[in-house]
């Protein structure tokens, strides 16, 4: 990936994470992106455990559209209140 289209998906990244937030459950927000490399063990730590996951098909006028999912521990759903 290049350092523009690394920089444009992290910017759509920061857009996206607002959509976590509201409903009286923590603040959430972008805090790092790994492209060509692992996370740290402390990053993927709670994916040790249950996962839950949404699968979406996003459309964007003018681009098309194309398949989103986002995966989560399950433990950041049960305390956010989410389903």
């Amino acid at each position: 990936m290049t350092e523009s289209s690394s920089t444009a998906f992290s910017e759509a990244l920061n857009v996206f994470t607002s959509l976590f937030n509201g409903g009286g459950g923590p603040h959430v927000r972008l805090g790092r992106v790994w492209f060509n490399a692992a996370p740290p063990p402390e990053v993927l730590a709670p994916m040790d455990g249950s996962l839950t996951r949404d699968d979406m098909v996003v459309t964007v006028s003018g681009y098309g559209a194309g398949r989103l999912s986002v995966v989560l521990p399950a433990t950041a759903v049960a305390t956010s209140g989410a389903a």
